[in-house]
């Protein structure tokens, strides 16, 4: 028996769709976007690092493993880098605010939106395999 696809129920549709949903959310995060304080390094580090380090426990906990490994760790670098890019870009949007006003902002919010949902997209494609 033959199965017959769906137009646009292919890889190329999925990418864009993520594409477009992370341009969407990055929308959202530039036109609302009102910079209070000023950007902050340490702070993209200190939340990234501790993001990863719950995220590695429930993880490990969630598995029952008990004490770390070379995979463990690999996971814990993985995981700051991601959380770490994704808060160095919101961070992103007071230099953008700077340099453009609100519509820099909110293009560059857009942009990294995409790319993140790309990202995403990939990461979620590799998971598959």
């Amino acid at each position: 028996m033959k199965v017959k696809l769906k137009t646009g129920s292919g890889t190329a549709v999925s990418w864009q769709r993520y594409a477009w949903i992370g341009a969407a959310l990055g929308l959202y995060f530039g036109l609302f976007f009102r910079p209070l304080r000023e950007p902050s390094l340490m702070l993209v580090v200190g939340l990234s690092l501790l993001a990863a380090l719950v995220t590695l426990i429930v993880r490990m906990v969630k598995a029952k493993q008990v004490g770390l490994d070379g995979r463990a760790l690999r996971q814990f670098a993985i995981l700051w880098a991601q959380y770490a890019l994704f808060l160095a870009m919101l961070e992103g949007r007071h230099l953008a605010y700077a340099w453009g006003g609100k519509g820099g902002a909110t293009l560059f919010a857009a942009i990294m939106g995409a790319i993140t949902g790309l990202w995403y997209g990939y990461t979620q494609k590799q998971g598959q395999r």
